[in-house]
């Protein structure tokens, strides 16, 4: 996860001489990487990826954490400051205030099960306004547009501390003029919602929402906040909203709904439930800076659920002098002080919970796999008691389920191993080089720019149509409906290809192979990914489908798993949707061979060909089959030709890839290309240079490899 951050702002929270060069070394060296440096408006500004494991360096108060600590390692000194914990400490803006004029009553009725922690305040007489120059330009910044003061807040919460925050408008929630109720539970399969962005969602089920007292839907939780209780103009009362989830509800919905978010990205990490308080308490700081009208008070009411699963000192299951011991030793042996060690043992809360606060024992394995059956609604609701909480009469927690109950759900079907079909023969689209599975397929074709991919899908597209030989040589051995898009070519000029393949091989084109008819298309939009399921549903006998390229079909990021996790998702909930049929898609490959991007795009497909270009051929070095033996590398050339009635042919002929050479000739052509590679990588290791040179289509055996690649030394 990448994370933008500008140099003022990180300056906040580290307090150091360090020049941005050196924090941009030295950082990346032991902790986030910081990849580039910007310059954003005359500021300089950090483009830090974040590793998924450290959802605590998420921040620029988390990045600035992690140098503090490193700095000092290369002889820089470095202090933090602001610390959110520490400023937590500090003072409670809302300390003597819970007793103000009680107009607005908020209830709360949670799932702790789903909710640890939930922390909420109602503000009246807000004024929603544009924010200061000084919130807009960080978040500008920062890659965040600035919409107004209490959105703009919200997202500075995230970006500064790394915990997502929330604002409802009261009214627009409210089922009486001055009373609200916010029901967190699990969905039920089919139930809508709208998000902030426009977007209407069809949810799975199980995913976890907040409900008004009337059953409307208002927040995805976790991911985005429903348009129906946004923040607008015209807003005066606002529920400030910060709170934890269920990592694995929230990872899983967002998937499922291919919608990606940084909030989403964090809670599916699991975040620190004690930076919850800090950065609530920051946001109601900045409300009353930034939003109250002079005549009104700031706050109204305060509602804490307190967190209560997962601690281990507490729940009796370590002893306090044991984990204090154990962080200590470890705290002495970075080489820390005294004082230090005191802070480490500090950061994140105390160690143990207390009587007041009590806690349940972690989740076994099969308990925790339980409570991530996707509930009924109508089973689901209740809320976890506020144990030790911060709340006043005006704000009503009703009590939820006992810990160990969970709402009825219904479990996922079973199969036994035994019931389910061997396959002891590969099934092949085109035999020996795209499978087929009765589950659907799905896989790639990696080639570098003007590689002739298109030409080689519209060759595998009229030979599945008609049952024709691939490239004149591979036998289709389930021919069927074809339906495809290219997202780059005019459908003339797929047409012309076609029509040409045709001659050439002295047949009609089929009335089974399709392209889509549209300008665009984005599989990673919600409408497109369900009208493309409906089309290929709809189409009879239908045996391939392929992309082109892959580049132009979304808008994520290639370089980020993340991102294209979603996307691939749903190809694969599509293949398995239309059993039987083969999808495959075109992408670009980078300079040394590989999948332009992320690893992700190799990582996926049950099949993949890689290719490169030679001048007047493309070579297939590389065929791969998850479900059987690896194919034979090939290459294909075009030849061009006419009819008896002067209508132009094309043809795509294949051939192996070292066909016509004798075994002599293939290791004069190998010992030459190792010594050459050689030669311009001096120092590179042996594996490395065997890996590359296998990529750009030497077919060369191990032993033969190291032969020329350690030669025997004259009179050895």
């Amino acid at each position: 996860m990448n994370i933008l951050i500008p140099d003022s702002w990180l300056r906040e929270f580290l307090k150091t001489s360090a020049t941005l060069k050196q924090i941009k070394e030295f950082v990346s060296l032991c902790g986030p990487s910081i990849e580039r440096i910007h310059e954003v408006d005359g500021e300089a500004v950090y483009d830090v990826e974040v590793t998924t494991n450290r959802p605590d360096s998420m921040s620029v108060a988390g990045v600035a954490r992690e140098a503090s600590v490193i700095l000092p390692r290369f002889g820089i000194p470095a202090k933090l400051v602001n610390d959110p914990y520490e400023r937590a400490l500090q003072g409670d803006p809302l300390q003597g205030r819970e007793k103000s004029s009680r107009k607005r009553k908020l209830s709360i009725k949670t799932d702790p099960n789903l909710n640890p922690r939930w922390t909420s305040v109602v503000l009246e007489n807000v004024s929603v306004k544009p924010s200061p120059k000084w919130l807009a330009d960080k978040l500008e910044k920062s890659g965040i547009r600035a919409l107004n003061n209490i959105v703009d807040i919200t997202n500075y919460l995230m970006r500064a501390y790394g915990q997502p925050a929330h604002a409802f408008d009261f009214d627009a929630i409210a089922h009486g003029k001055n009373s609200a109720t916010m029901i967190l539970r699990a969905s039920k399969k089919g139930e809508k919602l709208t998000t902030l962005d426009g977007k209407t969602h069809t949810l799975p089920g199980g995913d976890i929402v907040i409900t008004d007292e009337k059953g409307r839907l208002i927040d995805l939780c976790g991911i985005m906040g429903a348009k129906n209780s946004s923040i607008t103009t015209e807003t005066k009362t606002i529920v400030l909203f910060l709170q934890t989830y269920d990592p694995i509800h929230i990872r899983k919905t967002s998937m499922a709904l291919a919608h990606r978010t940084e909030a989403a990205g964090l809670f599916e990490k699991g975040i620190d439930p004690e930076l919850v308080m800090p950065a609530f308490l920051e946001g109601v700081r900045l409300v009353g800076e930034l939003a109250t009208t002079p005549e009104g008070g700031r706050n109204h009411a305060m509602n804490g659920v307190a967190y209560r699963a997962g601690r281990f000192v507490g729940g009796g299951l370590l002893e306090r002098s044991h984990v204090e011991a154990e962080l200590r030793a470890a705290a002495q042996a970075c080489g820390l002080g005294e004082a230090e060690i005191e802070k480490v043992l500090r950061v994140g809360g105390p160690l143990d919970v207390g009587a007041a606060n009590p806690v349940e024992p972690p989740p076994s394995i099969a308990e925790r796999y339980e409570r991530i059956k996707f509930p009924d609604a109508g089973a689901a609701g209740g809320n976890g008691r506020s144990s030790g909480a911060h709340a006043t009469g005006e704000t009503e927690t009703e009590s939820g389920p006992e810990p160990g109950q969970r709402p009825g759900a219904a479990p996922f079907p079973l199969i036994a191993v035994r019931d389910i079909s061997e396959i002891i023969t590969q099934k092949w689209l085109v035999h020996g080089l795209i499978p087929r599975f009765d589950e659907g397929a799905c896989g790639y074709y990696f080639a570098p720019a003007k590689a002739r991919k298109s030409l080689f899908l519209a060759d595998l597209a009229l030979s599945v149509a008609t049952g024709t030989p691939a490239l004149g040589r591979y036998d289709v051995e389930k021919p069927g409906a074809v339906v495809g898009f290219y997202a780059e070519d005019p459908k003339g000029e797929t047409s012309r290809r076609v029509h040409r393949l045709a001659r050439g091989r002295g047949i009609e084109v089929p009335g089974n192979l399709y392209l889509l008819d549209l300008p665009a298309l984005a599989i990673d939009n919600p409408e497109h990914q369900s009208r493309l399921l409906a089309t290929l549903l709809a189409v009879p006998d239908l045996a391939l489908v392929f992309l082109d390229p892959m580049i132009r079909l979304h808008h994520a990021n290639d370089n980020k798993a993340e991102e294209l996790g979603p996307i691939h998702t749903f190809l694969r909930t599509m293949s398995r949707s239309c059993a039987g049929v083969v999808f495959m898609l075109a992408h670009h490959t980078n300079k040394a061979g590989d999948s332009r991007g992320s690893t992700e795009y190799g990582a996926f497909g049950d099949f993949n060909l890689y290719a490169a270009k030679d001048a007047d051929e493309t070579r297939v070095h590389t065929v791969e089959n998850r479900g059987g033996p690896a194919g034979k590398p090939f290459r294909y050339r075009v030849e061009d030709g006419t009819t008896c009635a002067g209508l132009p042919t094309m043809r795509l002929v294949a051939s192996d890839l070292n066909e016509g050479e004798d075994k002599a000739e293939q290791d004069d052509r190998g010992r030459a290309a190792v010594s050459e590679y050689r030669t311009a990588h001096p120092g590179e290791p042996g594996r490395v240079a065997m890996r590359e040179l296998r990529k750009r289509g030497l077919k060369v055996a191990s032993a033969d490899f190291w032969k020329w690649w350690n030669p025997p030394k004259e009179g050895a």
